[in-house]
């Protein structure tokens, strides 16, 4: 009897003891969003409305026509709607899309030729228009452009790496490799995911409008996806795409999308009980129409859509891996009590506690907070040292981490000679170097010389810091840990 007390108490000791696991790969995981051109009016006002919650927002702007030239949507390169963006802090990330037709990828992408010319394009409506970067969604392509699509993003990522934007790809879901089918077969992962800034997985479509219904994303569906994803993408780079739309199946006509607009006027004129798949987390309801051809006949039609529950269980299992963010198609199709959720959700992962040589009394008190809150600055021994001068790779770490940006060693940038690859710092100067942030001295970075008051602005400028003062006063003086404290908080607008 002892023997077991004494199990029971040590185990309980242990969990007690044993910290929670965290899962997402930040304790501010991004909130990005496709918005559709069909419908700008309508995602615009989701946006303004719930501006405090989204890093990138990606307008679906740009398509590829028959002969590989760039086409404009209606609505696109609107200069009004990127100023909002970066007024309010978000980076605009336009896409570009192939419409589901390989042979209009095929013609931007199937030589070196072809691909210049595309990333010089491309390249010059980012600088034209200011954008922080290009969205890459090229869905339905052949095997025998597998390799061609690898190389347009390598070619992508250097130009825009070299200006400092990001690049971000939408990929199809599969849960092996090499996938099922010819075009999830023809984006290989794990490459992918060492080019691209942002791996954005589309996760929904499981049950599509041209089969048969059910959920669109289906929670262990999900969960597979991102049991795979995990071993080929980096953690700082996955994204996991979510539908805030819904289908409308019909035994005889045709099945068409849904927004949680259309499914609550259906629910009302047809009266139907809303039903929970419980397996799925999906929720569902079917009713009787009258065929539009024969009035005096009816189908059944069935209508699996989303709410604020479905999206909980979607982002419930997400936290539980190593994810950086997620991405919803689309905004405008919402239940909009679906913000009010993430905002809770977003709130309960920050870090508490305070630093111990950092008193409320300290006139940087709430801005060190924010760094601890959001894990950019976890100090030492729980100790902050404010007073303490900055060195140049804490400074780097803490800001690429602000600006969200992957610290991944880039192959194609030449190395520092005073960083090894086992140094805690190698990998976020490197990242600095391959998005033109930093340019060490040479072939040196100095990582533990003292940054400058202009230089800290700087970086932070070039790291997506919107709302940064132009100028500092003292430019040459060091800056302080609590003034770098300040200077971030007050330049980057999800902090």
């Amino acid at each position: 009897m002892f023997r077991l007390f004494l199990k029971i108490t040590i185990f309980i000791v242990v969990c007690l003891n044993t910290p929670v696991v965290f899962a997402f790969s930040t304790v501010n995981p991004i909130i990005s969003a496709w918005l559709p051109s069909w419908d700008f009016e309508n995602a615009t006002k989701t946006l303004k409305r719930n501006t405090d919650l989204f890093s990138e927002i990606s307008p679906f702007w740009y398509y590829l026509n028959d002969d590989g030239s760039i086409g404009l949507s209606k609505g696109s390169e609107d200069p009004e709607f990127v100023n909002l963006a970066h007024q309010t802090g978000f980076r605009i990330i336009p896409s570009i899309t192939n419409s589901f037709k390989d042979a209009r990828a095929s013609q931007v992408m199937a030589d070196e030729e072809k691909r210049n010319a595309f990333v010089k394009v491309v390249m010059d409506k980012v600088r034209t228009h200011n954008y922080d970067g290009i969205d890459i969604d090229f869905e339905g392509l052949k095997l025998a452009n597998k390799d061609n699509f690898i190389a347009l993003l390598k070619s992508l990522a250097t130009e825009l790496h070299k200006e400092g934007k990001m690049l971000t790809a939408a990929i199809q879901a599969k849960t092996e490799a090499p996938g099922p089918w010819e075009s999830v077969q023809s984006q290989d992962w794990k490459k992918i995911g060492e080019i691209v800034d942002r791996f954005r997985i589309m996760g929904y479509d499981k049950h599509y409008s041209g089969g048969s219904a059910g959920a669109i994303a289906p929670v262990p569906w999900i969960k597979d996806i991102l049991e795979f994803a995990k071993t080929q993408i980096p953690a700082e780079k996955l994204i996991l795409g979510m539908p805030l739309y819904g289908y409308n199946w019909g035994e005889k006509e045709k099945t068409y999308s849904v927004t949680f607009e259309d499914a609550e006027y259906l629910l009302g004129k047809y009266k139907p009980t809303i039903q929970w798949n419980d397996t799925d987390k999906e929720a569902f309801f079917i009713y009787d129409k009258p065929l539009v051809d024969k009035p005096e006949e009816t189908e059944k039609r069935t209508v699996y859509f989303q709410n604020k529950d479905s999206i909980e269980n979607k982002w419930k299992e997400a936290s539980s891996f190593p994810v950086f963010g997620v991405a919803f198609w689309r905004l405008g199709a919402e239940d909009q009590s679906v913000w009010q959720l993430l905002r809770d959700q977003k709130k309960s992962l920050l870090k508490t506690g305070n630093f111990n040589d950092v008193s409320e009394s300290h006139w940087a008190f709430k801005y060190i907070q924010t760094l601890r809150e959001f894990d950019l600055s976890q100090g030492v021994n729980n100790n902050f040292f404010p007073e303490k001068n900055l060195t140049r790779a804490e400074a780097l770490k803490i800001v690429l981490k602000a600006g969200q940006i992957p610290a991944t060693n880039y192959p194609a940038v030449s190395r520092f000679k005073d960083s090894k690859k086992t140094d805690w710092f190698d990998g976020f100067i490197h990242t600095g170097k391959a998005w033109s942030i930093v340019s060490g001295q040479g072939d040196k970075f100095f990582p533990f010389n003292t940054i400058s008051r202009s230089e800290a602005l700087k970086i932070i400028q070039k790291s997506g810091g919107k709302k940064s003062p132009d100028s500092v006063s003292r430019p040459n003086d060091p800056i302080s840990r609590a003034e770098f404290a300040k200077l971030v908080s007050v330049s980057f607008a999800w902090l």
